[in-house]
């Protein structure tokens, strides 16, 4: 059973989460101190799921928004008379 001050806690995390999409490991971390029991963090890992809220990193998350500022879809191929390079690219 987790305290009301736990369950407030986690409800304010996934307040934010639902805002964002996501919830960093980084506010986890700072919401909830270290000798947190797993079920606590359990808890709030699978009302993330129901929710459909991603937990990540800073990293990942900084790294996701450069790759998101570039254009990586494929150009289409020039169209050219030549039937093989066509079938190759």
């Amino acid at each position: 059973m987790l305290s009301a001050e736990q369950d407030e806690v986690i409800d304010q995390l996934i307040a934010r989460g639902e805002e964002q999409g996501q919830v960093l490991r980084e506010e986890i971390d700072a919401c909830l101190p270290d000798v947190t029991p797993s079920r606590v963090l359990d808890d709030l890992r699978s009302r993330c799921r129901d929710a459909g809220i991603e937990i990540v990193d800073a990293t990942s998350r900084a790294r996701r928004a450069r790759t998101d500022e570039f254009d990586v879809a494929p150009s289409p191929p020039e169209s050219s008379g030549d039937v093989v390079r066509q079938y190759l690219a």
